[in-house]
């Protein structure tokens, strides 16, 4: 769009150059032409004195006693009468004036004449030609202010033109120094987002590690305490220390997918109407002092395929936007109105508040990370670039408008799921049944972290476990035993992951069949691509034991 504008701009410019040619161009032309009679005109007027002083020199000649005198004067108006003749056309008065003049002329110069008292059609002359003198003073004055005209018109407009381009020029070194800055904010915002994912990275290994043993020595609790003489108070206290570890890691699985969007994703079939109700239940408390919640959900609404957790911190915000929107003290005068509709394509998603509004100019920059209109302390600005990144993910599209009179409208639109059977691999039970001896696997886990590594040992009972916290460790036991599956964590300090695999593609060429990589952190394309590559699957902490049990089951 910038480009296209860019464009338009240039067109725009280049148009004005040329009309501003050809308008020069026309305005030269008109110099000249007037420059040109206003000489003419002068010309003609100091032909027409001339002319006057020759009559006026032959009708003295008329008094003076010497006929060399008389004849050079009447030889004077005789040269002068061609031109005089030539300028009486279309003039009646000067024609008739300027033919007499000349038969007269002829006359006196006849031998036999030796000059009459007075020349009446000489004389008949001078008003005639004063005349048309005085119409051509009054002419040449004409054009003279016509001239003097021009010369203001183009003094003020040098003077226009200059203050015009110095006008332009600013505006133009502000523009560019708009665009520089937000260049240069585009810049920070992208670097603040870069220092996001490094930080998402970090957090993601840091505490999904001690989350995977967390939840591993849990499942091994819950085996412990299964039957009917179990105290329900336990049993409720595991599993809401179940639900506690599952909703960390939803969080820092969001947290990285915000930065590093990829395969952690799992999508399924989810209820839009039921995720609402779960994203309202958790927001309700903040707008009880702010407004009325008003249900409008459409009861025979279809799923959509998306990532239930994702999809619900998408209207957690919204929600959010619009209970901050609205000032706290007045609830029997406000609503917010979350309405779900759907059509033979898209579900639609609509929550509506009664706030003061946005600005329709801003909507688009609202979408922008770090932008925000909440007070300092009350909103990052990343909360609608989240939305976005999430809802494009799913081929959906998210809108921001003002309502009439006051409020704000934000409409989310879903694909509706295909008519197929629910996405997603087949869960397996949590707690399988211990393996038999044929079934019995040697695994080798190789982890940094000892707890980790130790609460995966406990969770695979019936199997024949060694465990190694340092790369070389784990070489020194595949190089005496031989392992029917290795765990291996992709990321280790002195060693990492890939690093061991090389090694023991070494001592054994098809080790590729026989390991599991391991992560705690975001997984990059590079080392997704070499996992693809060597055929090795991937397990992103925290794990459950029926995700691990599922890929175990694949090398029984």
């Amino acid at each position: 769009m910038r480009g296209q504008g860019r464009e338009r701009g240039e067109a725009g410019f280049y148009l004005r150059v040329g009309v501003a040619a050809v308008a020069l161009i026309l305005f030269v032309a008109w110099c000249a032409a007037l420059i040109s009679d206003v000489s003419r005109l002068r010309e003609e007027v100091s032909e027409r004195v001339r002319w006057l002083q020759t009559v006026d020199a032959v009708q003295r000649s008329l008094h003076s006693a010497e006929p060399a005198s008389r004849r050079a004067a009447l030889a004077a108006l005789d040269a002068e009468m061609p031109a005089i003749l030539s300028a009486a056309r279309g003039d009646a008065m000067l024609r008739a004036a300027a033919d007499a003049a000349n038969a007269e002329l002829r006359a006196l110069e006849q031998p036999t004449m030796h000059g009459p008292s007075s020349i009446e059609g000489i004389a008949a002359l001078v008003p005639a030609l004063r005349r048309q003198t005085a119409a051509r003073s009054v002419e040449l004055g004409a054009h003279w202010d016509a001239l003097y005209m021009l010369v203001g018109v183009s003094i003020i407009f040098a003077f226009t033109t200059l203050v015009l381009y110095i006008r332009a020029h600013t505006q133009r070194a502000r523009e560019a120094e708009y665009e520089a800055a937000a260049l240069h904010a585009q810049l920070l915002r992208s670097d603040r987002l870069a220092a996001l994912g490094t930080l998402a990275a970090t957090i993601a290994h840091e505490i999904n590690n001690p989350l995977s043993f967390v939840l591993s020595n849990l499942e091994v609790l819950e085996d412990r305490v299964r039957g009917p003489n179990v105290d329900t108070e336990v049993r409720a206290s595991l599993d809401e220390a179940r639900e506690g570890v599952r909703r960390v890691a939803t969080i820092v699985r969001d947290l990285r997918s915000m930065t590093h969007p990829g395969p952690n994703v799992q999508r399924k079939h989810v209820s839009v109407n039921a995720t609402l109700e779960t994203a309202l239940r958790i927001c309700e408390g903040e707008a009880r002092n702010r407004a009325a919640i008003v249900r409008d959900f459409d009861r025979q609404l279809p799923q959509v395929v998306a990532d239930g957790a994702q999809l619900g911190q998408v209207f957690l915000n919204l929600l959010v936007n619009a209970i901050q929107a609205i000032a706290p003290g007045d609830p029997s005068t406000n609503r917010i109105t979350v309405r779900t509709r759907h059509d033979a394509e898209m579900v639609e998603i609509e929550i509506c508040d009664t706030g003061p509004g946005i600005d329709p100019r801003h909507v688009e920059r609202l979408f922008e990370p770090f932008v925000t209109t909440k007070d300092v302390g009350e909103g990052t600005g990343l909360g609608l670039y989240v939305c976005r990144s999430i809802v494009d993910g799913l081929q959906g599209s998210i809108h921001l408008a003002p309502l009439e009179g006051r409020g704000t409208r934000a409409r989310v639109q879903l694909p509706i799921a295909p008519a197929t059977e629910e996405l997603g691999t087949g869960s397996v039970p949590i707690h399988e049944p211990t393996p038999t001896e044929e079934q019995s696997l040697r695994i080798l886990i190789v982890d940094d972290e000892e707890m980790l590594a130790s609460a995966l040992s406990r969770s695979l009972k019936g199997h024949t476990v060694h465990t190694a916290n340092r790369g070389a460790a784990a070489l020194e036991l595949a190089a005496a035993t031989r392992f029917d599956l290795v765990l291996c964590d992709l990321i280790m300090p002195e060693m990492s992951g890939r690093e061991v695999f090389e090694a023991l593609k070494e001592l054994d060429p098809m080790i590729h069949r026989r390991f599991v990589f391991m992560t705690g952190a975001t997984v990059t394309s590079e080392a997704r691509a070499f996992a693809e590559r060597v055929e090795a699957p991937v397990l992103e902490k925290p794990f459950s034991r029926a995700e691990l049990l599922n890929v175990i089951e694949r090398f029984l």
